[in-house]
This record gives structure tokens, sequence and C-alpha cells, in this order.
């Protein structure tokens, strides 16, 4: 009897996911997290907080000014990696990273993306805990892609109170908010519960170059 030929699932390099000969594999990776960011939107679109992910521009944006040489940094919902790709390019080799992720499938997206990187599977709420747990140095910095416009009260409060515990004399925390909801009460709002602790904010840089425009948003420890 003649062999059945293999079908494109009995082989393992042309499994589901795994990079078709001649294909870049960077490319691949891109092409998958994008696949991952629109089942996360899809399943619970006020977790992800974005329509499209971030662009390399609020990528560079998010990082301009900060000494990445100093200290650990800790990144809050780095989601398919789009800022984690612009902290990775500027890092010094000798940094110590942290990224806290809520989705279990972005953690193993990360963690295939960035096998230098350390991610952890939890929640923002209990980053002084994570971060004692890695034995990570003095925070300088803490990036956060986290929507804090959509996210609950509880849980909202919860990670401004694990901020409050974490941030040491001099740590800088910078989020962005979107254009279109900046002035919304929700977002209007986290800033007020942010100055109630650590002082007000600073509005850095303004990114038209990503859909939507977002406004680049610091805080430093006094």
């Amino acid at each position: 009897m003649q062999a059945s030929s293999p079908r494109p699932d009995d082989n393992e390099d042309h499994r589901l996911g795994a990079p078709l000969p001649g294909t870049d594999r960077k490319n691949v990776g891109r092409v998958r997290a994008h696949m991952e960011f629109w089942r996360a939107l899809w399943r619970d679109p006020f977790l992800v907080g974005a329509v499209v992910p971030s662009s390399r521009f609020l990528g560079d944006a998010m990082i301009d000014g900060v000494d990445l040489s100093r200290g650990a940094i800790v990144e809050f919902g780095p989601g398919t990696g789009a800022l984690t790709e612009s902290l990775h390019r500027h890092m010094p080799d000798h940094s110590h990273y942290l990224g806290i992720e809520f989705n279990a499938r972005f953690v193993e997206l990360l963690r295939g993306k960035f096998p230098d990187l350390a991610f952890h599977h939890g929640s923002a709420e209990d980053f002084d805990r994570i971060a004692h747990e890695h034995d990570l140095p003095e925070i300088s910095t803490i990036i956060s892609g986290v929507p804090f416009a959509s996210l609950p009260d509880e849980i909202e409060d919860g990670i401004i109170a694990a901020l409050k515990r974490g941030m040491l004399p001099g740590t800088h925390f910078r989020i962005f908010q979107y254009a279109h909801s900046f002035y919304l009460p929700r977002s209007y709002r986290f800033r007020e519960k942010m100055a109630e602790h650590f002082g007000e904010h600073t509005v850095d840089r303004v990114v038209v170059r990503n859909i939507p425009p977002a406004f680049v948003i610091s805080w430093t420890q006094p």
C-alpha cells in the first residue's frame, strides 16, 4: 500500500505558530503578538484598553529622559511587548528588568519574544511583593501600560497602594493616557488620587504618531 502524504499538522515544523521555511522569525513573532492582542481585546476590551498595540514612537517617548542604567526597571502590563521593545533596545546589558502581566497568554508570548528578560504572571496590585520575590535591587523606574481609565476602582486603588509601599524617594513612575480620554472623569480622578500621594504629575510628551494620540505622564516619589 502506498504511504499517504503527511498532512501539514503531521509535520512538527508546520504546526500552528511555527514559522514556515523561508519566513522571517521576527515577522512571525509580530504576527503572533497581534493575534494575541486581538484575541485579548475580543475577550475583555476594558482590561486591554486599546484598539491597536502602542506604536514605537510612543514606546520611545515612554523612556525618553529616563536613566535606564540606574537601579531596576519594572513594567506594569507589558501586553504583547510594544513598550518592552523600546526598553529592550535601550537598556544597558547589565540592567535589571521585570515585567508584571495579568494575561497568561501574553506572559508566554513575552517570554518567547524576550528570553533574556524576566516576566511574572500576576497583578500590579502585588508589585512590591513580586519585586521582592525576584530579588530586584532598588527600583528606579516603573513604566506602565495599564489602562487605568478603564480599571475597576478596587484594582486602581490596589495598584496605587502598592506604589505607595514599593516606591522609594526618587523612583520614577510613568504612564500614558490617550488624548481622547485625558479629560474624562475617570482619567482625571486617577491623576487626583496619584497627586494625593506623589504630588502633581508632569506631562512629558504628546505623541501624535500613535493610534490614538497619547500624553506621557510622570510622577516622582518625593
